[in-house]
């Protein structure tokens, strides 16, 4: 197979009246994202840029990043959504990395060049392409990775078809369901329930920032989270399925407490944990809560194998590469894998993520995977987050320091005592500090070490 019919057009000629995307203030049809679709589509031609042209848009209104994602997918470009979020230095970079052809942004860049664009326009007549190369690329998401460094990972409507396949196999969505738009447009986590919804003929809403709000204003069934969210939204007493029509939870983005998963159990929803990555176009491995505590089962379209105790992956969905400034970095080895540089274990048919090789240090000769004690301190009731780094020792070479954020104070020996039984003594974090409040979802590793490297930073305090 080269090629799959265009959903946008399927799901145009079987119900063009359906909703597809719910806002604030109206419901835009099928019928109705096709014809601003096809006008965007119309608007670039105007500017005659070839295939595969790379399109640079900063991401302010989701919409406006949903129309912009089907326009490239149909005409032949390469979307570059870009975080309004960055810093100065980190924009620059991340210009250099993606070297634009064009943007859409008020801000003017030489040598680059800038389109306007008329989002309200549609056509009366749409015209969308019946067939979508699977070699075609389809968007460049920047990722920093462990590294800090920006990439831009290249993903191909290959990768984005197979990923949703695979997850709606495992996470059932029929065209009466709408998922959530929750997650940034700039991740790959976000773009990768357009393309679930579309593929089911389901619909998509526009998350605004107090999601509890949007639960009530749209028909959600379908939610993606990090857990950061997910702690949120526990924290609201509407949020149960018997208030709610939601129904599926998909938590991903790193280690969440289990007993935030249960409560989401016992409030109705059925909850999925999930382990991907942009270089695999999101999902790679998922389970439901209550069965196992793994990472769940291998999504369909996707293969693992483990070497050394590193998780390699391969598959439809993994991308074609780096993109730098106009070059092309395989993913591959010479055997056609892709090293994730996570470090994991089968138990029966779950796979088990120990954590990151460029996380993992050495304390007194011993190997640790911070994310065994992040997780060990997840298993408290009260802690909602945990982050653990390594503090240089001149006796055992580095020791492990904990941030984290609880429901309740909690004090250092109430601490020691809960992660006796359950981590051995060079293990147990020697110092504890609060997790400070951080720009975006997740929180950077980077960050925590540099303000550990401060003793004069007032930003954080030492739990005692």
């Amino acid at each position: 197979m080269s090629s799959t019919p265009s959903p946008l057009l399927t799901q145009l000629q079987q119900r063009p009246n359906a909703p597809f995307i719910f806002l604030p203030t109206q419901v835009l049809s099928y019928q109705d994202v096709a014809n601003r679709v096809s006008s965007l589509i119309n608007q670039l031609e105007q500017h005659s840029l070839p295939q595969g042209s790379r399109i640079g848009w900063v991401s302010t209104t989701p919409l406006h990043g949903i129309l912009l994602q089907l326009a490239c997918l149909h005409g032949g470009w390469v979307y570059c959504a870009i975080s309004p979020h960055l810093r100065a230095e980190q924009y620059q970079s991340a210009l250099k990395t993606l070297a634009l052809d064009a943007i859409i942004s008020p801000t003017q860049i030489p040598h680059v060049t800038a389109i306007d664009i008329n989002w309200e326009s549609a056509t009366n007549q749409p015209s969308i392409p019946s067939s979508l190369p699977l070699a075609r690329w389809v968007d460049l998401v920047l990722t920093s990775g462990s590294s800090g460094q920006p990439k831009a990972v290249i993903h191909s409507w290959q990768n984005l078809y197979f990923s949703a396949l695979g997850s709606n196999q495992l996470i059932p969505i029929t065209p009466a369901d709408c998922w959530l738009a929750s997650l940034p447009l700039f991740h790959v986590g976000g773009q990768a329930l357009i393309w679930r919804a579309l593929l089911a003929g389901a619909s998509i809403a526009i998350s605004s920032p107090i999601l509890a709000n949007d639960l009530t204003q749209y028909p959600i069934s379908h939610l993606s989270l990090v857990p950061t969210q997910l702690y949120r939204l526990l924290n609201t007493r509407e949020f149960s399925h018997r208030h709610l029509r939601l129904r599926h939870i998909l938590v991903g983005g790193g280690p969440c407490n289990e007993q935030q998963l249960k409560r989401c159990d016992q409030r109705g929803f059925i909850a999925y944990m999930s382990y991907g990555s942009s270089e695999m176009s999101s999902q790679v491995s998922t389970r439901r809560v209550g069965e196992g505590r793994g990472a769940g089962q291998l999504l369909a379209y996707r293969q693992l194998r483990l070497q050394d105790g590193e998780i390699l992956l391969r598959g439809e969905t993994l991308s074609p590469g780096y993109f730098n400034a106009g070059r092309i970095q395989s993913l591959l080895d010479s055997d056609g894998w892709f090293h994730s540089g996570d470090c994991g274990q089968w138990q029966g048919e779950q796979l088990v993520v120990l954590g990151r090789r460029d996380h993992r240090f050495i304390c007194g000769g011993e190997n640790i995977h911070p994310e065994e004690i992040e997780m060990a301190l997840l298993n408290h009731p009260e802690v909602t987050a945990a982050i653990v780094i390594a503090q240089p020792d001149a006796e055992y070479g580095m020791r492990p320091v904990a941030f984290i954020q609880s429901n309740t104070t909690i004090g250092l020996t109430q601490l020691e005592v809960f992660l006796q039984p359950k981590l051995s003594a060079f293990k147990r974090p020697v110092r504890y500090f609060t997790l400070p409040q951080q720009a975006g979802l997740k929180v950077q590793r980077q960050t925590l070490i540099n303000i550990l490297n401060q003793p004069t930073d007032c930003s954080i305090a030492e739990i005692l």
